[in-house]
């Protein structure tokens, strides 16, 4: 053989050498993405986030809040097919660069498909760390597919609201945390006798109140009652407890009924997603969707998602205005009772969107009640395929 011939077989053997060591069953993980829970900066936790390196010494892209100590669902997808394996999840401060501390070892991956592990988080405060998939003591990088999760351990810091009813309707207190979470946050509360009591004022009321994941509010609903012997304005409160690991900033709501009608100029309380991420199905299919939604009080939810200009114009979509309008939806929401505002693309986005993969979008809405009085939530949602 030739030198020219020998050059040719080693390049070769390198070439498949490299493939072995990229698709082989030791770095089967390099092809799967672990995804954590909406981020407080409205943002996937992922994007704009490189592969952790060795250690996870540095923080680059958003971060999502969880609760020290709290138990907390890492799902992830295996990309492509491979034997059982076993790996662990592990946990590092920012700036640690001697290593991972492991959260749960021995998981034992099944193949393609979606994987999810409960586990216990560090009962610690930090400004900012990473969770990551580790095998054989190493974490795992892997293309353009994410196997780590920038995290940030606080304790959630809650407020409840005051509010103001006439006698016989239902008081409904706001239950809310500054900015989202990736974990559930809940909360006892319980009614107690003010100027007003139990029975003659209001009914008594206690249970849990939980704010999910990717929102920042809940709602505490309390009836009143009639009183035709009452003379003036009364009170009752509604106040908060919960874990250790919770703060609270107003701890206790007054509701205060008043015996004759007074004009209405409090907006109605919504509860819904501010981060959403839609998985677009194949091209060229027809794209809608639904958004989880609650009202404080009888309410319609109109809905429309919108994209800019600039944006618009890279995708072929002609616009005039500022603002292309790309769906819309409307709903009548019961007080209370949650519902689900239905959401579209409109021909010319659905043909423009064929080619796109990945793209950020505003939703807004608009909930009106009775008397006129409205609150506007955004909230972002990012369509991918």
């Amino acid at each position: 053989m030739n030198a020219r011939g020998r050059r040719r077989v080693m390049a070769l053997a390198g070439a498949v050498a490299l493939v072995a060591a990229l698709w082989g069953p030791a770095s089967a993980l390099a092809h799967s993405k672990l995804t954590s829970p909406p981020s407080r900066d409205d943002f996937d936790a992922n994007v704009n986030s490189p592969p952790c390196g060795l250690g996870g010494a540095t923080r680059v892209g958003p971060s999502v809040d969880l609760t020290p100590g709290s138990t907390f669902t890492v799902t992830w997808a295996e990309r492509i097919a491979h034997p059982p394996e076993t790996y662990d999840i592990s946990f590092s401060l920012a700036g640690d660069v001697t290593g991972f501390q492991p959260l749960m070892t021995g998981i034992a991956s099944t193949g393609v498909g979606s994987q999810s592990a409960q586990v216990v988080l560090p009962n610690q405060e930090t400004n900012e760390g990473t969770m990551q998939l580790v095998q054989n003591g190493t974490p795992v990088i892997g293309g353009t597919y994410y196997s780590c999760a920038n995290v940030r351990l606080v304790t959630p810091r809650v407020s409840i609201d005051d509010v103001q009813v006439t006698a016989g309707g239902t008081a409904t207190f706001t239950i809310s945390i500054p900015s989202v979470r990736g974990d559930d946050v809940t909360l006892n509360y319980a009614t107690s006798n003010g100027t007003a009591t139990a029975g003659s004022g209001f009914q008594a009321a206690q249970g849990t109140a939980t704010i999910k994941a990717g929102t920042t509010s809940a709602l505490v609903t309390v009836p009143t009652l009639a009183n035709p012997t009452a003379t003036g304005p009364q009170t009752f409160t509604v106040g908060l407890s919960g874990p250790p690991s919770v703060i609270f900033t107003k701890a206790t709501g007054t509701g205060t009924i008043t015996q004759t009608a007074v004009a209405d100029t409090t907006p109605p309380s919504v509860v819904m997603p501010r981060v959403l991420t839609v998985r677009l199905p194949g091209r060229g299919a027809l794209v809608s969707f639904s958004v989880p939604a609650t009202c404080s009080e009888n309410c319609t939810l109109t809905s429309r998602l919108v994209l800019s200009r600039k944006v618009a114009k890279g995708l072929g979509i002609r616009a005039k205005a500022a603002t292309v309008q790309v769906g819309a939806g409307t709903a009548s929401l019961t007080a209370v009772k949650a519902g689900r505002v239905r959401v579209r693309l409109t021909t010319a986005a659905k043909k423009a969107f064929k080619s796109v993969r990945r793209l950020q979008l505003t939703l807004t809405t608009v909930a009106r009640d009775a008397s006129g009085n409205r609150r506007t939530v955004t909230t972002r949602v990012t369509l991918r395929r």
